[in-house]
């Protein structure tokens, strides 16, 4: 089978047929299987005649289709044309339309059989009116092999020129012979269009770019025409192609392939003037075409002919334009290859620092330089390839045609510094090395390279042994200057301000295949001693390959020392290279030192770099600039100096500027306007009003720094509360008035204040003789500045365990005079010396966050004992005086929970009564001034008796707190900012209110006939439990004869708190001792939660006298005898005696709150009425004739809130509960 495409009368489904031709061939295929048999509109229509005639007719038994591959080209079957009848030898084809085409060539496969010399068959072509034979082929001038067995291939080209195309043209084979056995076969008939070169015309010129080196395209001048004349010649066969000049001068350049003796001819238009002509050569060697005078931008025509007439000389050609070399005195570009600074954000170089937040507080800034050792050293690195300068035309050439040598000797335009050693001149090598021994000038460079450096043989030739001494390597290898390309340096100035040397190959041939070539360039930079090799492009040569592929980059000092990139040595495995880059740097010992300064370059603003990393991280309280400067200590001891600056942006800060009064709150006071916020950092310079918080304001910032000269001043009863620290320079100062708060909240564990601060605490009418409780504020502060013209001896601080000669041991005074230690407690008498009337001011740097303080207690744990004058318990040694560190109340609260080895109750020392010697306790055993224990005020986390602590403990308050047992020792209390908060700082002594927060309480008096009282608190919270509770229950430490509590397994409580919820079965048992007979009164003191509802009874039973007695309707009044009684009264919450079986039906008693639904169950008594009531004892709803076991009630109308349900059942007895809806 033939391989090739048939015609349209080929079967389609033929199974059996195989392609193997092109996919062009394929495509043609696919068209022309659609195509009509009798007129073919588009060419090439190829046939192959496997399935038929494909179109093509016989007019006689002398024509036709033959099935024999001996007669055929290609598969079985061909056509034939034979004898000399002419009416019945011609074989046509189907119609063709030609009319779209200009040239058509027509190709075949022929074969004859017994023709004698002369004869053979000719091709004629058919216009649509006549025929005429375009070609002859006759046997002995056309083909000479006779035979089936020889093949012949012919093509004939049909054109306008001499040529008719009609829509119907046609072509046939006639075949004259002079014997009926004389045979022609044609096979294979392929009719194709012939295309002319696009760039047949001027008007469409084929683009041509200058460039430095020629970078040939392909063209043809086959199937051209003439455009005009020829300058020399005949241009029968021309083609254009067009540039833009880019210099005044270019030369084209064509190199024959195919064409015979091209012709160059310019014109500086198309039909313009022609600007040259150029046939200098002849046959296939290459012509070029310089032309002068060029406007640069314009546009230039050059057309390619062929010299001679006809086709056969037409052909193919390469074709450039190259600009002529011309040196550059251009500005070179590089980063850190000249001494130099950056200054920005870490990784940023000399990109500004993002802005950052006051709140942020520092940032880290960092230089980025070129670090410089000496040259006694070196390290190599891989550097982007980015040149500083072009290679070539550089504007010195050297070894121009010469290959193997070195250059004259170069003198340096500077000093360079190579291997500890100073050199002003050198010498360059055709074969890409740089060698500063200039005894190697003109001579030989060799080119047989057999050794790694460092080597004293560094290249051979011819038998001379060559030895470059101090070099530069890169790249080193045998190229030759004398085929191409450029070798030569050129000093440059750079963007940096610095200069360097560059040395370039470029586009020099490999020796042995020149059509490789390498582009290299070595670099020395000035001051820094760096040096840069770059290559752009390193092939390994021709050959096995040339000189074994030796190549190599690196420096050599001499013969045992050298500094290379890996794999780049001789002897390496032969390596290629594009775009690559190394940069050697000295690495001796430093010869850059980096300084940073703040605000301008100082001795005085000079700031360290703790890890000398070139990073410092800085914490500018306003906007500020930092500087960095870089000193380069060169060869000879010259110095360059390099500097370079940031400015580090804080956003948020506030500045007061003080421009309308002193007050804190007024917005136009501050600059950006607008009062500080706790985001803001403020800073407080000198103004002409200093700024006052009044004692309505509450002040925020995230820090604050007071500068020198400034006072900032807290009225009583002000708050500043500031989220970081707070610095007082030297000379500012910031006045805490009494009341007022300073409030930190970043809970450290190192107090980074500094400077000083004022704190006042005032205490008023204070005897001469009486004591105050008192904690310093601030680190260091003298005991004996509170008060100054108080004695020494009346100064004194509390040891919880001494040896007393008696059974036990237990706390007593112990005179001091130091400096007061953050969280003790002490006691100063009176207040008298202060610059202040009655007031105390603490001057020092205010503490702040974390803090702890030692405790103690003894090791008796036994019963009571005599002591002096007194009886003695196992807890009179566990008593810790300790005091409130800081310039701001603390929450009670906060400070117990987070110190488990005391109590939950703390004592503060009130001074209602004068002093007096006659009352003995171990309080104060031993001290001559003794006070009333009653004056005591205690508190918890429930409340406090009497009733007033507000929950907060102030500024400079000193207390006493228990040690339990059971905590280990030693052991510490602790002190944190998280205890601190805006809170009244005013309670030094007591406060007049409380918060009460889930807390529902109720504050007992028991007052004797002198109308002295002794109170008691008992209450329900969120929790409490129905233990003994550290948090809420406090003991009472009332050892006089006149006591009153309350009872909670056998312990006698000032404080008895109890679980939530609250249930009105709860009773509460009472004691009292009186040391006299008499008539007493116990009376409601104060009320708060549920039981401020007139709705929720309080009763008093007394025992005794079989008594229940509604306290909210007035006091109990009740005679007694001395003594102590434990059993005769309970509080309790309803007025019912309930039976053991009344007490089971209560206890089956359910009150719930679900799902908008209050629902109540009694499963042992019928429920009689149903109450409901809100906080305030307004009745919401009644319901007094319920008579079920269960009862429901909706609350979808009802707001959000607390509310109290009171129950009645059948028997009598009443359940109320407080309820969350």
């Amino acid at each position: 089978m033939k391989n090739t495409i048939h015609s349209a009368s080929f079967p389609i489904f033929n199974s059996s047929l195989k392609f193997n031709k092109s996919p062009f061939v394929l495509l043609l295929f696919a068209i022309f299987l659609f195509a009509s048999n009798y007129a073919y509109g588009q060419l090439p229509v190829p046939y192959g005649f496997e399935s038929g005639f494909q179109g093509w007719t016989n007019n006689g038994n002398d024509s036709g289709r033959v099935n024999f591959n001996t007669f055929s080209c290609n598969g079985d079957y061909s056509i034939y044309s034979k004898d000399d009848q002419t009416n019945k030898n011609r074989i046509t084809s189907p119609q063709l339309d030609l009319t779209s085409y200009t040239d058509v060539n027509i190709s075949f496969c022929h074969k004859s059989r017994r023709l004698d010399q002369g004869e053979g068959f000719s091709l004629q072509y058919y216009n649509e009116s006549s025929w005429s034979t375009e070609r002859t082929f006759s046997y002995g001038t056309d083909f000479f092999n006779n035979g089936t067995t020889n093949a012949h291939s012919f093509s004939v080209t049909l054109s306008t020129n001499t040529n008719t195309f009609a829509t119907n043209s046609g072509l046939r084979f006639s075949g004259p012979a002079n014997a009926n056995n004389d045979y022609n076969y044609f096979d294979d008939v392929v009719i194709t269009a012939i295309s002319t070169p696009i760039n047949d015309s001027c008007t469409n010129a084929i683009t041509l770019v200058p460039s430095e080196f020629c970078t040939p395209i392909l063209g043809t001048t086959t199937h051209s025409s003439q455009s005009l004349a020829g300058c020399v010649g005949t241009a029968d066969d021309d083609v254009w192609y067009s540039f833009a000049a880019s210099r005044t001068e270019h030369t084209i350049e064509v190199e024959p392939t195919t064409l015979y003796d091209p012709v160059i001819e310019v014109f500086d238009s198309c039909g313009g003037s022609s600007l040259g002509c150029e046939d200098s050569t002849g046959g296939t060697s290459s012509e070029s075409l310089s032309i002068t005078g060029l406007s640069i931008g314009s546009t230039y025509y050059v057309r390619i002919y062929s010299y001679y007439n006809g086709s056969a000389e037409n052909g193919e050609f390469k074709i450039c334009v190259t600009t002529p070399c011309m040196p550059s005195k251009a500005i070179g570009t590089s980063t850190l290859g000249c001494p130099s600074v950056e200054v920005g954000g870490v990784g940023l170089d000399s990109t500004t620092p993002p802005t950052i937040d006051c709140t942020i507080g520092e940032t880290t800034i960092e230089a980025t330089y070129l670090e410089l050792g000496d040259t006694s050293d070196y390290t190599v690195e891989s550097i982007p390839f980015n040149p500083p300068f072009q290679f070539g035309c550089l504007e010195n050439p050297v070894s121009v045609n010469l290959d193997d040598v070195f250059s004259p000797v170069i003198t340096l335009p500077f000093k360079f510094c190579f291997y500890d050693k100073t050199y002003t001149s050198f010498v360059i090598g055709s074969n890409g090395v740089i060698s500063f021994d200039t005894s190697l000038a003109n001579g030989p460079s060799g080119w047989n390279t057999t050794n790694n450096i460092p080597n004293n043989i560094n290249a051979t030739e011819s038998g001379a042994i060559l030895n470059f001494g101090p070099a530069i390597f890169g790249v080193h290898h045998d190229i030759d200057p004398t085929i191409g390309g450029e070798v030569g340096y050129q000093l440059i100035n750079l963007d940096t301000g610095c200069r360097a040397l560059v040395a370039s190959w470029y586009n020099v041939p490999m020796y042995y295949d020149n059509s490789l070539s390498y582009t290299g360039m070595i670099v020395f930079y000035e001051d820094t001693n760096v040096i840069e090799v770059y290559v752009k492009e390193k092939n390994i040569d021709g050959g096995s390959p040339w000189n074994d592929g030796n190549a190599s980059i690196g420096l050599q000092a001499d013969s045992n020392t050298a500094t290379l990139p890996l794999g780049r040595n001789t002897l390496s495995p032969n390596w290629t290279a594009t775009n690559e880059a190394w940069r050697f740097v000295p690495a001796g010992p430093a010869i850059t030192d980096l300084k940073w300064y703040e605000g301008s370059i100082s001795s005085a603003n000079e700031i360290a770099d703790p890890n000398d990393d070139g990073q410092i991280t800085v914490s500018p309280s306003a906007t500020t600039t930092y500087f960095a400067e870089v000193t380069y200590t060169l060869c000879g001891g010259s110095k360059i100096i390099e500097t370079d600056e940031t400015t580090v942006t804080i956003t948020g800060d506030k500045t007061w500027n003080g421009s309308v009064s002193t007050a804190w709150e007024n917005p136009n006071n501050w600059t950006p306007v607008g009062v500080p916020v706790a985001t803001n950092c403020i800073t407080i310079p000198v103004t002409a009003n200093d700024p006052i918080l009044s004692g309505t304001t509450d002040g925020f910032g995230y820090n604050l720094t007071i500068g020198d000269g400034v006072t900032l001043t807290e009225q009583s009863n002000a708050s500043l509360t500031i989220e970081d620290v707070i610095i007082i320079e030297p000379n500012g100062d910031l006045e805490v008035q009494d009341s007022a708060s300073v409030i930190q909240i970043t809970d450290v564990v190192t107090n980074e204040n500094t400077g000083n601060a004022r704190v006042q605490r005032e205490v008023s009418d204070i005897n001469t003789l009486d004591y105050v409780y008192w904690s310093s504020p601030v680190n260091v502060f003298d005991i004996e500045d509170i008060s100054p013209s108080t004695s020494n001896l009346f100064i004194y601080n509390w040891s919880p365990t001494e040896v007393n000669g008696t059974t036990g041991q237990h706390g007593t005074w112990i005179n001091t005079t130091e400096n007061m230690t953050p969280g003790k407690g002490y006691i100063v008498r009176g207040i008298a010396g202060t610059a202040i009337a009655d007031t105390a001011e603490f001057v020092g740097t205010m503490n702040n966050g974390q803090l702890s303080y030692p405790i103690s207690r003894g090791s008796y744990t036994g019963a009571d004992y005599a002591g002096i004058g007194n009886t003695a318990t196992s807890e009179d040694d566990n008593w810790n005086l300790l005091g409130n560190p800081y310039p701001s109340a603390i929450s009670l609260d906060d400070f117990v929970t987070a110190n488990p080895s005391i109590d939950g109750t703390l004592y503060f020392w009130r001074h209602l009564n004068l002093a007096s010697n006659t009352i003995n306790d171990a309080f104060y055993e031993n001290y001559i001034y003794n006070y009333r224990d009653k004056d005591y005020l205690a508190a918890n986390s429930l409340g406090s008796t009497p009733a007033g602590f507000n929950g907060y403990i102030a500024s400079g308050q000193g207390f006493f707190a228990l040690m339990l047992d059971s905590a280990p020792t030693p052991n510490t209390v602790s002190f944190n900012n998280t205890m601190r908060g805006v809170y009244a700082n005013d309670g030094f002594y007591r406060d007049a209110l409380d918060n009460p927060e889930n807390k529902h309480r109720i504050w007992l008096d028991l007052v004797k006939e002198d109308n002295s009282a002794l109170p008691i608190l008992v209450g329900f919270a969120d929790g409490a439990t129905n233990e003994i509770d550290r948090l809420y229950d406090g003991f009472s430490i009332n050892q006089s004869e006149n006591q009153f509590y309350s009872l909670l397994s056998d312990q006698r409580l000032t404080i008895q708190g109890k679980a939530l919820p609250f249930e009105d079965t709860d009773t509460i048992p009472l004691g009292y001792k009186s040391s006299t007979s008499g008539i007493f009164t116990l009376t409601i003191n104060k009320l708060d939660g549920l039981f401020e509802s007139a709705l929720q009874d309080i009763y008093l039973e007394d025992t005794e006298l079989n008594i229940i007695h509604d306290l909210r309707v007035n006091p109990y009044i009740f005679s007694s005898d001395q003594g102590t009684f434990d059993n005769r009264f309970i509080l309790r919450f309803n007025a019912v005696t309930l039976s053991t079986n009344a007490q089971d039906i209560l206890a089956n008693v359910y009150i719930k709150s679900i799902n908008k639904t209050i629902n109540v169950t009694s499963s042992l008594s019928e429920i009689k009425t149903f109450e409901l009531y809100d906080v305030t004892g307004r009745t919401i709803y009644k319901n007094l004739k319920v008579g079920n076991t269960n009862y429901t009630h909706q609350t979808n109308n009802l707001s959000a809130g607390t509310y109290i349900v009171k129950v009645s059942l059948e028997n009598g007895a009443t359940v109320s509960k407080k309820l969350m809806i």
